[in-house]
């Protein structure tokens, strides 16, 4: 495992090691050893956007959890964030960083980071609104946010929740349909920016207001490779 991380590091300096690395390494050692350093490549050019400068998954995730979780149960939304007044910065990046290794047991990650890599941001918050909402009696039961953030802390030593990713495939439509109308919405593209705003601009140009500056693109090109998570 360590000479993937290495071997990683070396070939992208820009990235090198980061927090949380070594729970994807140790689910791509897991397979063939042989294969196990450009499996891990393969799942970085999925998480790049997890692992950049200032975590931009993390800072887009925060505000989107918060309101995909109250359209999908209005109640525990109000008692976590309303009630006892739970910051996610305190459990997101943690849970996010480490492919919820943080929350579940290694086994559970060899079946949740393909999901991940294949559905991207609305796959991490499928595994969180799942994960979250399957505890919603445990969480409901807390009446200060140092119990709920101790119980969320101890998540990894409760079973897993049943059918835990046949749960996270029915609900992830949802999660996307939920998070399309949210404001803090943002476009994809595949060669790793991330929108915030796209404006048009005479000819066949935009203007592209992401976490890189401002960048133009021609109308055509964004057409074609606009991913929706």
């Amino acid at each position: 495992m360590a000479a993937v991380l290495r071997g990683y590091a070396r070939k992208n300096p820009h990235l090198g090691y980061t927090q949380g690395m070594c729970f994807l390494a140790a689910v791509t050692c897991s397979k063939d050893s042989l294969i196990a350093e450009q499996l891990f490549a393969d799942y970085m050019a999925s998480f790049k956007l997890l692992w950049s400068q200032d975590f931009p998954l993390i800072d887009e995730g925060i505000p989107l959890l918060q309101s995909v979780l109250d359209k999908t149960d209005g109640q525990l939304s109000y008692h976590l964030f309303q009630t006892l007044g739970l910051n996610l910065t305190a459990v997101l990046p943690t849970a996010w960083l480490s492919m919820f290794g943080k929350w579940l047991p290694f086994e559970q990650l060899l079946e949740t980071v393909p999901f991940l890599a294949s559905a991207g941001l609305a796959g991490f918050l499928t595994v969180t609104i799942v994960i979250l909402t399957s505890y919603r009696s445990d969480l409901l039961g807390h009446q200060t946010v140092e119990d709920a953030l101790m119980f969320i802390t101890a998540l990894r030593r409760m079973p897993v929740p049943s059918n835990l990713m046949f749960s996270c495939q029915l609900t992830l439509p949802r999660v996307r349909a939920q998070a399309r109308d949210s404001k803090s919405y943002r476009l994809a593209v595949d060669d790793g920016f991330v929108f915030k705003s796209l404006v048009s601009l005479p000819g066949p140009w935009l203007r592209c207001q992401g976490w890189r500056g401002t960048v133009l693109m021609k109308q055509r090109r964004v057409r074609q490779e606009v991913k929706v998570w």
